[in-house]
């Protein structure tokens, strides 16, 4: 019987030569989980084995000689993660089993319980990974099919970017940003003009206050918003570009392609001290002037 659960011929002989030279080191038996573990030593390690068991027993309770007509098998050796059948190590272990030459415990056995755990966690881990990749597959399709639905029912621009010109020098603008919104009649500090850029690109919700979170589902930006959005997305990975907390500084080389977005829009520069500012017409053709 162990021959034919043996892989091959050449497994079952180098398996039962590791029994009758006592390589079987502490085996163990539960005869209510059906496990047998041992460690088994190979030509070079040590390797622990575990068989589940369906027993047919015949004459007294707990019999280990009784025939075994099917066994699972795990071994740490490489062979048994190739192998359909027995590897020598387990082999040698129902050897042992067949002959009773095992300790019978009422307990679950250490080596199993700790295979147990191992399984266990990996897959807690795979459904784990299994669950976000749907998540995101959900995700991506509502995202799709909300953007669709917002298009389709054109639903009118309810939040908006408000540009406030800190200063102009020679070699930089810098800017600030504010967010209103319709709904609330509130307008917000972008405190990361780059990071909201990235969440509006992406379609995820940013917290602005206790009493404001940009939905991308319910909040539209005008078209000029939309665009200049994409374009501070893409000016994260442009090295001359700086994003300082709420500032965002553009160098000159970009202030024509920044300009351009920007054009016959409303406008702020700042003045004074503290947050006050002053709705200003700029002529992009000229030197902003900010002096005011």
């Amino acid at each position: 019987m162990i021959r034919r659960l043996a892989s091959n011929d050449n497994v079952y002989i180098r398996g039962i030569q590791l029994y009758n030279h006592g390589r079987v080191k502490n085996p163990k038996f539960n005869p209510e989980l059906m496990i047998a573990e041992a460690k088994v030593e190979g030509d070079t390690d040590p390797y622990n084995v575990i068989l589940d068991l369906d027993v047919d027993t015949e004459g007294e309770e707990n019999n280990l000689k009784a025939s075994i007509y099917k066994v699972g098998f795990w071994c740490e050796c490489k062979a048994a993660q190739t192998y359909k059948g027995l590897c020598k190590h387990s082999v040698a272990l129902l050897k042992a089993l067949s002959k009773g030459e095992v300790e019978v415990v009422d307990y679950p056995t250490p080596i199993f319980l700790e295979l147990k755990k191992k399984f266990e966690e990996e897959e807690r881990q795979r459904r784990r990974t299994e669950f976000k990749k749907r998540l995101e597959k959900i995700k991506s399709t509502y995202a799709h099919a909300m953007t669709r639905l917002i298009s389709e029912i054109d639903i009118k621009p309810n939040v908006y970017l408000k540009k406030i010109i800190e200063s102009v020098s020679v070699d930089a603008l810098n800017m600030r940003f504010k967010i209103y919104s319709e709904d609330i009649g509130k307008e917000y500090f972008i405190k990361d003009i780059g990071d909201f850029s990235e969440a509006y690109i992406n379609k995820i919700e940013y917290q602005f206050g206790k009493k404001f979170v940009y939905n991308p589902f319910i909040h539209v930006f005008p078209e000029e918003d939309k665009k200049l959005l994409e374009f501070i997305y893409k000016l994260k990975n442009i090295k001359p570009v700086i994003f300082s907390a709420q500032y965002l500084s553009i160098p000159y080389a970009l202030w024509e392609d920044f300009f351009n977005l920007i054009n016959r829009q409303e406008i702020f520069a700042a003045y004074g001290e503290g947050n006050e500012y002053k709705k200003i017409k700029v002529d992009i053709t000229k030197p902003v002037d900010i002096d005011i």
